[in-house]
């Protein structure tokens, strides 16, 4: 079975989203009574971007198995 490149690239965006938004809901969890309002925030806006990117890559991993079979 040959390797397909552009699901390779896609789960490597995905897994890299999966990591990003781990990492800023950490940071929100650990931040969350000890810094001020306004940092949290913008560590919550964060945390929701970080969210949507590892859907937006997983629906795109999905999307592309789907659409090529591979």
């Amino acid at each position: 079975r040959m390797e397909c490149g552009e699901k390779a690239r896609l789960v490597e965006e995905h897994h890299k989203a999966a990591v990003a938004y781990s990492q800023a809901a950490r940071a929100l969890t650990q931040k969350r009574s000890i810094c001020p309002a306004s940092e949290y925030k913008k560590l919550r806006e964060s945390a929701h971007d970080a969210r949507t990117k590892c859907t937006e890559a997983r629906v795109a991993v999905k999307r592309h198995i789907a659409e090529h079979g591979c």
